[in-house]
């Protein structure tokens, strides 16, 4: 993958952008390849050598680098801070690095994973391929004798606005928030790993993979916006022509319609130019 540099920015910011951008090796997945789609991955791998990113895109990526390299520094009790896992699924190595696992008062242990993320990502609460990540971390500590009975996303959320907090009751009131997860038992969280892996292995060695869901496409759907006359902003927004049809008043209000977008082809999916099914939807 060749990282691009359209805005001319300087190379000490560039080259840091670019750590991390590595060739997916054979027989490896991480925990974060493990929870992308599989026809994502497949994609990334076949088509490695033709794949650009700009450095002003990864920006972002940077700053949780950061954030996590911070926080790898500090030191607790009872602790343990951004530590590296590995284990087997067959002929598969799957590979990790888990955010912060800590002792609880009872004698159990709580896995966290923080997040920088968007307001809006938030408000739409955990996706779930973050609560796969936890249960995948929190599996494996328990397989190595940690007895984890919590899990939880740290969400910092980059975009907050303390003005923005004040008037709107609901906009989040802090720009830290801990969203707790719940975990499945022992056997599902080994059936869940074993599934994932399989469905990767599959579309890696045999190009066998089914088209992203809506909700690894990050689907937003169709919508009806009932507005006044001209007006900007939404009275009331509905999921359909004809709800929005029975609450509006012809001699007040109009309708418009608001397309859905798949916002991860669309702005967020490194192989979208390579995707069958994102061609067949645009």
């Amino acid at each position: 993958m060749e990282i691009t540099n359209r805005a001319n920015l300087p190379s000490p910011l560039v080259s840091a952008v670019s750590t991390g951008n590595y060739r997916p090796k054979e027989k490896r997945l991480s925990v974060t390849t493990l929870i992308n789609p599989p026809q994502l991955e497949s994609l990334r791998r076949k088509y490695w050598d033709e794949l650009k990113e700009d450095a002003a895109n990864r920006i972002w990526m940077l700053f949780g680098s950061a954030m996590h390299q911070v926080l790898e520094s500090t030191s607790v009790d009872n602790a343990l801070i951004e530590e590296k896992l590995e284990f087997q699924v067959g002929d598969y190595t799957v590979s990790g690095v888990a955010d912060l696992l800590m002792s609880l008062d009872d004698g159990g242990y709580v896995v966290s994973d923080w997040k920088l993320t968007s307001v809006w990502s938030f408000l739409h609460g955990v996706k779930p391929e973050w609560r796969q990540q936890l249960q995948i971390y929190a599996y494996i500590y328990q397989q190595t004798g940690f007895d984890v009975r919590k899990a939880q996303v740290i969400s910092i959320l980059r975009d907050w606005s303390q003005n923005k907090a004040k008037y709107d009751s609901n906009y989040p009131d802090t720009q830290v928030h801990i969203l707790p997860v719940t975990l499945l038992p022992s056997d599902q969280a080994q059936r869940l790993i074993e599934e994932r892996v399989a469905l990767h292995r599959n579309a890696i060695e045999d190009d066998d993979y089914a088209d992203c869901t809506p909700e690894e496409r990050w689907a937003k759907p169709d919508t009806w916006a009932v507005k006044k006359p001209g007006g900007k902003r939404a009275i009331r927004v509905f999921p359909s022509e004809w709800e929005a049809l029975d609450f509006m008043d012809a001699d007040k209000h109009e309708i418009e319609f608001r397309p859905g977008e798949n916002m991860r082809c669309n702005s967020y999916c490194p192989v979208s130019n390579f995707c069958r099914q994102h061609k067949l939807s645009t």
